[in-house]
């Protein structure tokens, strides 16, 4: 029904001019893609409504995404050499001992438990909306911050968070600009915020990339603008490595002031581009 769907602009510009990509998205779910012509933000619009997207969260996720979790196993097997986290955060880690780690999106945690194998005094925090997922960080004592990241969660946590990760879930939010604003008020000074989402530059991709559940499709231009925006500054980004080749992966630190996006046509035209190619 229309009424579960509302339009929606550009979250870094406010732009209200885009250009239509596509509706063919992955399971037959309903997808609306735009490409914002200002910067260059690949988006959902018209998408599903708040309350539309907290009951296939709370619900249905798992059914087409984690299947395995419906199982109710909470005995999980992890491999901390193949961690993409632990690899990438390396360096960091190891100006911070004992860390408050808060991971947005943490599904069935396993990156926690990583993290925790190899600094067992830090304290582990999760925001997850999966019911299934929440009964399994319940189980490995991972405090549950928050089920829905657009509440009030950050009020109690001012700059508590030594690490706050953040792995393919910033394309998921409705308001990413506004939940990087909340993470900017939790981290502390010499915190670092790691960050990884799809890389929609790539021509080759899998099969159903263009899903519902991604709201929106960064690529390195837009991610760095959302970042500047909200008040990051921006130490590594990287486009792809040996744990995974589809992706980009960036590591931020608060900056003192927030910075005006760079909106360039061109980054509008290489985007374009790239979503024709993957879609001809």
């Amino acid at each position: 029904m229309m009424s579960e769907f509302e339009k929606v602009n550009c979250n870094i510009c406010g732009g209200i001019d885009s250009e239509f990509i596509s509706d063919k998205g992955d399971f037959g779910l309903p997808v609306n893609l735009v490409l914002c012509k200002k910067c260059g933000l690949g988006y959902l619009s018209p998408r599903w409504k708040k309350d539309r997207y907290i009951q296939f969260y709370c619900k249905e996720y798992d059914k087409y995404y984690r299947p395995r979790l419906l199982s109710n196993k909470t005995n999980i097997s992890v491999n901390k050499n193949s961690n993409a986290i632990l690899g990438r955060l390396k360096k960091y880690l190891g100006e911070i001992t004992k860390a408050n780690v808060l991971d947005i999106g943490s599904g069935e945690g396993n990156n926690l438990f990583v993290l925790k194998g190899v600094q067992p005094d830090s304290n582990y925090y999760a925001i997850e909306p999966s019911e299934s997922s929440q009964k399994i960080l319940k189980h490995k004592n991972i405090k549950l911050v928050a089920s829905d990241v657009d509440v009030d969660w950050e009020k109690g946590y001012e700059n508590y968070f030594d690490i706050i990760i953040m792995r393919h879930v910033l394309e998921h939010f409705l308001d990413p600009t506004s939940v990087l604003e909340k993470v900017r008020t939790t981290l502390k000074d010499n915190g670092i915020l790691y960050i990884a989402v799809p890389d929609n530059l790539k021509r080759k991709r899998n099969k159903g990339w263009l899903r519902v559940p991604h709201t929106y499709y960064f690529n390195k231009y837009s991610l760095t603008n959302i970042l500047l925006k909200a008040g990051f500054s921006v130490s590594t980004m990287v486009e792809g490595d040996q744990y995974n080749n589809s992706e980009i992966y960036c590591v931020s630190k608060k900056s003192t002031d927030k910075t005006e996006p760079i909106l360039l046509e061109e980054h509008y035209l290489i985007q374009k581009d790239v979503f024709k190619h993957v879609l001809k």
